[in-house]
Order: C-alpha cells, then sequence, then structure tokens
C-alpha cells in the first residue's frame, strides 16, 4: 500500500511478507553462440534419430507422470485450503520502505495474517501523521538462510 506524509509528499510502502527476506530475482536466460535459443537434444548429440528416441522416451515418461499426478489430484486439493488456513496463523513480517531513500526500511513481526492487518493500518496512519514509522524497527534487511 502506498502512503504519502506531508507537502512534499514522501511516497512510502508498506506490506506484509512471509519471508523476513527478500526473495532472489531469477538468473537471466543465456543464449547460445549463434543468437537463436539454445536446444538442448541438438547441442547434446546433433543426431535426428538419438533426438527423437530421446523425445519419444521423454513424452513416455511425462505420461506416466502425469497418471501418477491425476491419481494424487485429489489429496493435493484437499491439502492446498488446509495449508492456506494455517499460514493465516503463523507470523509475517511487515515492511515499510521508503521510496525516495532505499536505505530507510522498517520491519516489524506480527504473529497472524490479521495482527498483521493491523499493524499496516497503525503503520499507515503513523507514517501520515508523522513521516515515520514508529511501530516498527529500522533495519537493514535480514541475512538469509542458508
Amino acid at each position: 500500500m502506498r502512503v504519502q506524509y506531508g507537502n512534499n509528499q514522501q511516497d512510502w510502502t508498506v506490506n506484509r511478507r512471509w519471508l523476513p527476506w527478500r526473495p532472489s530475482r531469477m538468473p537471466p536466460k543465456r543464449a547460445s553462440r549463434n543468437g537463436s535459443e539454445p536446444s538442448l537434444l541438438t547441442d547434446m548429440f546433433g543426431h535426428n534419430f538419438l533426438g527423437a528416441l530421446l523425445t519419444y522416451l521423454g513424452v513416455l515418461v511425462l505420461v506416466v507422470l502425469l497418471v501418477l499426478l491425476i491419481a494424487q489430484r485429489f489429496v493435493v486439493l484437499a491439502v492446498i485450503p488446509l495449508v492456506l488456513v494455517i499460514r493465516l496463523f503463523l507470523p509475517w513480517f511487515v515492511v515499510a520502505r521508503r521510496d525516495d531513500r532505499p536505505a530507510d526500511v522498517y520491519y516489524g513481526k506480527a504473529q497472524t495474517w490479521f495482527a498483521a492487518s493491523r499493524l499496516i493500518r497503525t503503520v499507515e496512519q503513523e507514517i501520515r501523521v508523522t513521516g515515520a514509522p514508529a511501530s516498527l524497527t529500522p533495519a537493514r534487511e535480514p541475512a538469509r538462510r542458508s
């Protein structure tokens, strides 16, 4: 959520995260030497017969896996809502970040989704009134766990 403070319109972003750190970005795609998309089969073997054989074997494996996945779909469909409901009651991290100064980051921890919503509303109100989130602690981004 975006929050503005004062006449000079300082923009803040306040939101919640599942994890205390930012997720890493995906690495860029790698292109082949001649500029076209790389192909695993032609790079490894270069033969049409061997490539076709590997393709048929790959399709066979995918069909077997698809049958197994269809058989297990009912278990997965029953587990997903349960996991989401449980996740509502696990800790959430509230982050306030000033848009014009990326080093200004404030963190707080809430015990549930609903407590995080209340903390976000409180922080937004504090930013509108004083210009800084007093309920959160200024800190660097937490280190990743290995």
